[in-house]
């Protein structure tokens, strides 16, 4: 399945960044029909790479998927559902409303249960989880402010495998797992991990290594821990606060 600038298979998100993260609404159309051309050109490999038996390609209109199809290099298709032939008006209306309310915009992999004070619903799926149920991908065994309305991403909450949990401490583990990955960094002195309305937000200290640009560390960590969560739970992270706390010799230098 193609929506929203990504690319799914059962409960997984293969490749592709969502459009509704994107800066302006106008970045977010570009993303969503693949008018860029790297883009494209990413989503053209990973379709050949995995070669789907069958596509499906989610749109607002019979000319937004003509013009993915197009840029895809994609056959047109072949049968059209339309939104009508699936849902009811009461239900459309109740989508739209939430949509233009609570900016909630629905990618459909299931949700997971995170305990203690992650309590409630946020999103997943571990790829590798869901890999030991045979469910493979293509067949390969602390800010409070809500983002823009049309910026927003939400999972639903349903599991075709049942109910799955996920510690609060797993989720630091993952953090700190992900953060030392990052050349310059010796350790995570100190995490929080916050609940926020649409995801997670975090905040981290951290000790670096002596001689290493502290400016470029922080910014690299940002950038790995936001998309390794994202990546392996599917938990949208709003916003990663980090910042250096200690300096440490590095003894093997």
């Amino acid at each position: 399945m193609i929506d929203d600038g990504l690319l799914i298979h059962g409960s997984a998100i293969i490749t592709g960044s969502s459009a509704k993260r994107a800066e302006t609404k106008m970045d977010s159309v570009r993303q969503a029909m693949f008018l860029d051309p790297a883009r494209a050109e990413n989503m053209r490999r990973a379709l050949i790479e995995h070669l789907p038996s069958a596509l499906m390609v989610l749109g607002t209109s019979d000319a937004m998927l003509a013009r993915i199809c197009d840029n895809l290099w994609l056959n047109q298709p072949s049968i059209k559902i339309r939104i009508e032939d699936v849902s009811s008006e009461e239900e459309r209306n109740m989508a739209r409303q939430t949509r233009l309310s609570e900016g909630k915009h629905t990618i459909p992999v299931p949700s997971m249960e995170i305990k203690h004070e992650f309590s409630g619903y946020l999103a997943e799926p571990l790829a590798k989880f869901w890999q030991k149920f045979d469910f493979g991908v293509f067949g390969q065994p602390g800010s409070q402010n809500i983002p823009d309305l049309d910026r927003t991403v939400v999972r639903p909450t349903f599991s075709t495998l049942g109910s799955y949990a996920m510690s609060d401490q797993a989720m630091k583990d993952l953090v700190g797992l992900l953060a030392v990955e990052v050349d310059g960094v010796e350790k995570v002195v100190h995490q929080k991990v916050h609940k926020e309305p649409y995801g997670i937000s975090l905040d981290l200290d951290l000790s670096i290594y002596y001689g290493s640009s502290a400016q470029a560390v922080l910014a690299d960590v940002q950038a790995t821990v936001s998309s390794g969560v994202e990546q392996y739970t599917a938990i949208n992270v709003l916003a990663a606060n980090v910042r250096a706390v200690r300096v440490v010799k590095n003894l093997g230098s």
